[in-house]
């Protein structure tokens, strides 16, 4: 939410509105005023920009800005995608050229002990747990960030539990890691091509591809979260049914995604109701009656370990499936877990959310965070701002911990640290934020 002196002003969604526009100013007099937002916009498409801005290397930049080629397949058309067309991503939506200027974070991504960012040169850089080999040096763990070797280029990038994956300039997904999502410190090709969105669960990975978007997952498969047979699916295999995927979200063992008819679907375990429906688990996606583009079309889908949460195109958070420890924000003693999906409220207005474990925050309008559910020391039920943090842009969450990124390019992480996945260069934890990541791409 922008505000002049002090003043709160409406909210209004960034891909309807140029950097500079009139709003009103909520109260008993309506005045006009104008204000201009100049902080560079995180993005994973053209609709998380302003009309006139594209997404590029996961940065909103000026269609106009002369120091940035944004390539000729980025057109005045793509920056005003209607919401309604966002997910269809495909190689317009995240150009092969890189920005100028000394690089920085422009993405981040967080699962169990480690977390990793991907920079404005296209580069991905980790931290923390390295018992998967993913991270350069060879080392246990690592402190603060390192580059990792092979993934120059990357334009997305998914962690889930001892993997690593990036989404490429040219629509291929790389993986490193341990079991079927990578090997170590061997570099494995997933998917060829044609990837325009990809997503981390647990122990398993998922992308949509191609021109009709067609969720395809691989990893664990122990209940069915790739929607294929067997235990393991060493390869990425499409998903029956699900096509037009706009948003996938992850957990450890479920997987749901959203569809441009504003669809959500959802497959495997549901012992926590966390697909969203009654009964035991599915291995074909289910829909979820709750959400549909007359009642609350979808503008982002997470899932945690055995929750899910949506955010609306009206700014409401909805959160369905286990609250064991406060995940839906409603006491633990009154609800141990919901098909039907929760009103989450924070004191702002939320724009962007993650989930992981047993935790979810959002993003406010003011670039405030807010968090629910349990956290590294103890398990907080209700909502909660997260103290000293500014100007936030995006989140991730890891098993017990959580990374924030600003606008100014700082990214801060609190929470466990025995692995360094902070990026503080200590292994103590930290219950709030407080020291930003070394910056080592700096350098």
């Amino acid at each position: 939410m922008l505000s002049i002196s002090g003043v709160p002003m409406l909210s209004v969604p960034r891909h309807l509105l140029t950097r500079c526009f009139p709003l009103p100013v909520l109260g008993a007099l309506t005045l006009l005023l104008i204000a201009c937002d100049a902080n560079s916009q995180a993005c994973e498409s053209n609709v998380d920009c302003y009309v006139g801005e594209s997404c590029v290397l996961g940065t909103c930049v000026l269609d106009e800005d002369p120091d940035l080629d944004v390539g000729s397949d980025t057109t005045e058309e793509d920056a005003d995608t209607p919401y309604e067309d966002a997910g269809d991503t495909d190689q317009s939506d995240t150009d092969t050229h890189i920005p100028d200027g000394p690089p920085h974070p422009i993405a981040i991504s967080a699962a169990m002990n480690v977390s990793c960012a991907l920079l404005s040169d296209a580069t991905v850089w980790c931290w923390g747990d390295n018992s998967a080999s993913f991270i350069s040096g060879g080392d246990d763990e690592a402190l603060t960030p390192r580059k990792i070797d092979g993934f120059d280029g990357a334009v997305e990038i998914a962690t889930a539990n001892a993997r690593l994956c990036a989404r490429m300039q040219d629509g291929a997904v790389l993986c490193r890691g341990d079991g079927s999502n990578g090997s170590g410190t061997t570099l494995e090709t997933k998917i060829d091509g044609g990837a325009t969105r990809l997503s981390a669960g647990g122990f398993h990975m998922c992308a949509t591809v191609g021109e009709d978007a067609t969720l395809h997952c691989w990893g664990d498969n122990g209940f069915g979260q790739t929607g294929a047979d067997g235990e393991q699916t060493a390869e990425p295999t499409p998903v029956e049914g699900a096509s037009n995927i706009v948003h996938i979200a992850a957990g450890d063992f479920h997987t749901c995604a959203s569809t441009d008819a504003d669809q959500v679907l959802c497959f495997s375990d549901n012992y926590a109701r966390q697909l969203g429906v009654e009964g035991g688990e599915s291995l074909e996606p289910v829909t979820h009656p709750f959400f549909s583009p007359t009642t609350y079309p979808v503008f982002e889908l997470v899932a945690g370990s055995t929750h899910t949460c949506a955010l609306s195109e009206s700014a409401e958070v909805w959160c369905w499936g286990d609250n064991t420890f406060g995940q839906l924000a409603i006491d633990t003693e009154l609800l141990e877990n919901s098909a039907e999906p929760d009103g989450v409220v924070a004191d702002d207005a939320l724009e962007k959310l993650a989930a992981g474990n047993h935790r979810t925050c959002g993003v406010g309008t003011a670039g405030r965070v807010f968090c629910w559910g349990q956290d590294h020391t103890e398990t907080i039920q209700h909502v909660h701002a997260i103290p000293f943090l500014q100007g936030v842009t995006q989140l991730a969450i890891g098993q017990n911990h959580t990374c924030a990124l600003t606008e100014d390019n700082a990214i801060f992480c609190w929470g466990a640290n025995a692995s360094g996945q902070l990026g503080i260069n200590t292994r103590g934890d930290e219950t709030e934020p407080g020291f930003a990541v070394v910056p080592s791409w700096e350098d």
